[in-house]
């Protein structure tokens, strides 16, 4: 690559597509035990189940996009969402056929005009009223399924590949928080000439700092590494945007810390040159601890 951030290289490998394939065939037993879940459950506790499919739904297609190492994010976007779409589509012929229909799941699943011809008679001995929100339920439902698999597999498809061994880079754990870079612009601009005064520009502050930025790191086995640094701030306990939080997860505000990202990241997936990342995570680490015990001593005194 030439440019000094991490782009895709657009490859769909023909084992990639057969993987997505198969991890499309492995959910159906999902399918199944969801439909016979929500069938039996009734609105009230199906509403939870919905709430409970979704995370494994995006699970299921991130570890597609991974094992089948496809970097084509546009691409394994519409897989995920032809996932997602899958899987709605099979646990409805699943529902319908357990909702005492003279036809199988097998047989909805393989005969959509069937499958739509039994729920037109199911909503036309429905009032107006109950048709249009099982309608509006059923929509939903489609759209919770889709849209979260379609994103969560474009962002696996975006993260950097090691194109040389034909391996996904590795994500480094960097527990260390950085001070607030003030000048976003200009340490992009740094970065991008010089991507050696990283260390320069990212100083280590105490863990309790309201405003900070923090790193994400990906490595190639022996080759380059690529960072991300993005500034956050923490709500002051009292304001409004910590009270909103705190709403927002019907949590008491003394139980909430709200952090919030500051702007668009600073830089984003920049290459660096090969350099020993370890060795960089074991000074920033050594330098925080530092700072932290210099802070509860001056507290002591």
């Amino acid at each position: 690559m030439t440019t000094s951030s991490y782009r895709p290289s657009g490859q769909v490998p023909v084992r990639g597509i057969c993987i997505v394939i198969l991890f499309a065939m492995a959910a159906i037993p999902l399918a199944r035990l969801y439909a016979w879940a929500s069938f039996e459950a009734g609105f009230g506790l199906g509403s939870l189940i919905v709430v409970a499919m979704v995370p494994c739904l995006m699970l299921v297609i991130r570890h597609a996009a991974g094992h089948a190492k496809i970097r084509h994010p546009g691409w394994m976007k519409r897989a995920g969402a032809g996932f997602g779409g899958f899987v709605w589509y099979v646990q409805w012929a699943a529902w319908l056929g357990d909702a005492g229909a003279e036809q199988t799941m097998l047989d909805f699943a393989t005969h959509p005009w069937e499958m739509a011809a039994a729920i037109a008679t199911r909503a036309a001995g429905m009032p107006a009223s109950q048709a249009s929100f099982m309608l509006v339920c059923w929509l939903a439902e489609l759209a919770l399924f889709v849209l979260p698999c379609a994103s969560v597999a474009a962002l696996r498809a975006r993260e950097p590949f090691c194109e040389a061994i034909g391996e996904w880079a590795e994500k480094v754990d960097v527990p260390v928080q950085f001070e607030s870079i003030g000048d976003p612009e200009g340490a992009r601009l740094r970065l991008e000439s010089d991507p050696r005064q990283l260390e320069a520009i990212l100083r280590p502050c105490p863990d309790d700092a309201q405003a900070f930025a923090e790193l994400i790191l990906y490595r190639c086995r022996g080759g380059d590494a690529f960072v991300t640094i993005t500034n956050y701030v923490t709500a002051a306990p009292g304001s409004d945007a910590h009270r909103e939080a705190a709403q927002l997860i019907h949590m008491p505000e003394d139980k909430v810390e709200a952090v919030f990202q500051a702007d668009e990241p600073v830089v984003e997936l920049l290459r660096l040159p090969m350099q020993d990342t370890d060795l960089l995570i074991r000074e920033w680490k050594a330098a925080a601890r530092s700072l932290s015990l210099r802070a509860h001593q001056g507290l002591a005194d």
